[in-house]
């Protein structure tokens, strides 16, 4: 393989092979990170077909397991979210029901509440360290779990203050 110029694609492209064909996207990564190796000079410019094939393998499991990842990431995320709305609906549809009323007072603390949880979350998230080597220690499921929590309570809250 001789070294040759690889395009770079747009944040929009880059999302779109994520979600719709996300084996474009792998591969598009693999020859980035090939190039990447041949510019930096780490390796000659010009590559063997054995050498090229173990870089492409061993890129290739890297990226694959990271997209997959992040495609499971999101649809776990979206799974949550998904079940906070029911779940918020739901409790808005049984208060009403109930003839339970929200107070202005009460639908500030929803609402304030909310957001103090989504955005405690969201910068404990930024500031946490808890990465090791193998990804899945108890300290980063419990980080993890910590985050989830704090993010599905924000997110009942906000949505129950908007729909009761």
């Amino acid at each position: 393989m001789t070294l040759k110029k690889i395009k770079t694609i747009s944040w929009a492209k880059a999302i779109f092979l994520l979600v719709f064909s996300h084996n474009k996207l792998i591969k598009h990564s693999v020859d980035c990170a090939i190039d990447r190796e041949i510019r930096s000079a780490s390796i000659s410019t010009y590559l063997t077909p054995n050498q090229e094939y173990d870089l492409r393998s061993k890129y290739n499991n890297l990226f694959r397991d990271s997209v997959s990842r992040i495609r499971s990431s999101l649809l776990r995320a979206f799974c949550l979210v998904l079940l906070s709305i029911i779940a918020a609906l739901s409790s808005a549809v049984a208060f009403n029901s109930l003839s339970i009323n929200k107070s202005s007072i009460l639908n500030s603390w929803l609402q304030y509440g909310g957001i103090g949880l989504l955005l405690w979350a969201t910068l404990g998230r930024a500031e946490s360290e808890a990465e090791t080597f193998d990804t899945g220690s108890l300290p980063e499921l419990v980080d993890t779990w910590v985050y989830r929590f704090l993010y599905i309570t924000g997110s009942y809250s906000l949505i129950l203050s908007v729909a009761w």
